[in-house]
């Protein structure tokens, strides 16, 4: 009984030795895909966490030097709340202010077009 139990892990390991070349690229190939998908995902995320702490160091920078407290205190609120309400009125209002001063230096820009038609 004992020949027939280890008869399937010599043919398997000799097929393993024989075969050798057919598998091991293929499984390299895979695992070096894997590392550089891997090392790919890192970087992203370290570029992501290097943001949110710059971020994080301005908000704390506005937070210590105490301007603007009310406006700090509401943010802070905000976020840690998760309040949707307040979230929404944050992004309208910076929507608004970009689209104002987008609004403003295409005007300028304007401005100073004509001006230099006139001028020719």
């Amino acid at each position: 009984m004992q020949g027939g139990t280890q008869q399937w892990a010599k043919r398997f390991f000799r097929w393993v030795f024989v075969k050798r070349h057919t598998w091991f690229w293929p499984v390299f190939f895979m695992f070096i895909i894997g590392m550089g998908i891997s090392v790919a995902i890192e970087c992203r995320q370290m570029d992501t966490i290097k943001m949110y702490r710059s971020n994080d160091i301005k908000y704390r920078f506005i937070k210590a030097v105490g301007h603007s407290s009310r406006t700090v205190q509401f943010l802070e609120d905000a976020f840690e709340e998760k309040n949707a309400d307040k979230l929404e009125y944050i992004n309208s209002t910076v929507i608004e202010y970009e689209r104002a001063i987008r609004q403003k230096s295409d005007s300028i820009v304007r401005a100073e077009k004509k001006k230099i038609e006139d001028l020719r």
